[in-house]
């Protein structure tokens, strides 16, 4: 893509006449830019596909890693949350909703239709057809439903505090040994495409908590965190530096960073990697502008194709994205913050952070569940 320092006084007409040509020459249904979004655009930016833009930084392995390169988050669409509704999660591409109308539970779910202008009704009813049975005593209100990877699971807060996996026409199926809190509050940790949730749970002394982790569907872990966490991030944070370290389990508490677990494929969990913490937490601190307010949403993915992971987080309804940019033996790991304005959400509780894949063109889209709505953002050049 060839940029020009004139491409915003561009005129309608001439717009037109580029579209025409492009038309001509592919056929205009391989053309998927619309006029309208060269009239939002401030200014001509580079084209971001994915290795577009290759740097000089090196990796442990001594190759080559691509610049960041940046993506816009634009709002298309919500789906109201209220003493009625409850956001169990994505599957499918389809928004999961629990619903109740106070005296029976129903499943909802909807297929967000990205064509629909803004302003329109933006959600097309969809079949509900994943969705199991319910599990008896369900409190609407007190307990949850999440999915994790396409399954679902129930976290009864109330009764036994007990968390059970969910099936069509099956019976729950009890985790063994993990004893839930009262409190709903942090959220539980859930990932749309990898097998892995963390919550807290009761530990063995009286009065204290832990997290429990569960990898993989087999791969479970109780750590004592001290203090009550507040936020949870699971991914392979560092997989630019091709240690194999498997995944990196990020705690938060208040806004500090806890913790950074790494659980590699030998079913073995270290805590030891300094440097990372260091990093991270200097990371976040460069966005705190002083405020001591508590992380409470985070989500690990790659957002732009660029071989970095990011790492989202959110603090008083402000979402932050922050790249990986690997270490050596050299350097120490290394954080760029993203200069892209992520739409703000005053007076809203951020509670979960999802990035999913919605528009078929392999960029993930950011899902923000906060104590209102569930808002989606499309990932944009």
């Amino acid at each position: 893509m060839i940029t020009n320092p004139d491409c915003p006084n561009r005129t309608f007409y001439q717009y037109s006449a580029v579209l025409l040509t492009l038309c001509a020459l592919t056929g205009c249904d391989a053309f998927l830019v619309s006029i309208c979004e060269f009239e939002e655009r401030a200014a001509c930016t580079a084209d971001a596909s994915p290795g577009a833009d290759l740097a000089s930084k090196p990796n442990t392995d001594g190759g080559q890693v691509p610049t960041m390169v940046e993506r816009k988050f634009v709002y298309q669409a919500s789906q109201t949350i209220d003493d009625k509704h409850q956001f169990v999660g994505i599957v499918n591409g389809k928004l999961i909703m629990l619903a109740t109308d106070g005296s029976r539970l129903s499943w909802e779910a909807w297929n967000l239709d990205v064509n629909t202008y803004r302003g329109k009704n933006k959600f097309m009813v969809a079949g509900v057809e994943e969705c199991p049975n319910f599990p008896g005593g369900f409190m609407f209100g007190k307990d949850d439903i999440y999915i994790v990877d396409r399954e679902f699971y129930y976290f009864q807060h109330s009764g036994g505090q007990n968390i059970f996996k969910l099936g069509k026409d099956v019976m729950p199926m009890k985790i063994p040994g993990v004893q839930l809190t009262s409190s709903r509050q942090p959220r539980v940790f859930t990932h749309p495409s990898i097998s892995a949730l963390a919550v807290v749970v009761q530990s063995g002394a009286p009065s204290t908590n832990s997290t429990f982790i569960q990898l993989d569907t087999n791969q479970r872990l109780e750590y004592g965190t001290g203090k009550i966490p507040t936020a949870f991030a699971i991914g392979d944070l560092d997989s630019i530096d091709l240690l194999n370290n498997g995944q990196e389990i990020v705690i938060f508490d208040g806004g500090n960073l806890n913790s950074i677990l790494h659980w590699n494929p030998n079913n073995l969990f270290d805590r030891g990697d300094s440097p990372l913490i260091t990093s991270l937490s200097s990371a976040i601190g460069r966005t705190a502008l002083g405020s001591t307010s508590s992380i409470n949403a985070a989500f690990i993915t790659n957002l732009n194709h660029d071989n970095l992971t990011d790492f989202v987080y959110a603090r008083n309804g402000i979402i932050y994205v922050t790249s990986y940019l690997g270490r050596d033996k050299a350097t120490p790991p290394n954080f760029k913050d993203w200069e892209t304005q992520i739409p703000k959400l005053p007076g809203e509780e951020i509670k979960s952070l999802i990035a999913v894949e919605l528009t078929n063109d392999e960029y993930p889209e950011l899902v923000v569940e906060t104590d209102q709505a569930v808002h989606f953002y499309l990932n944009t050049p």
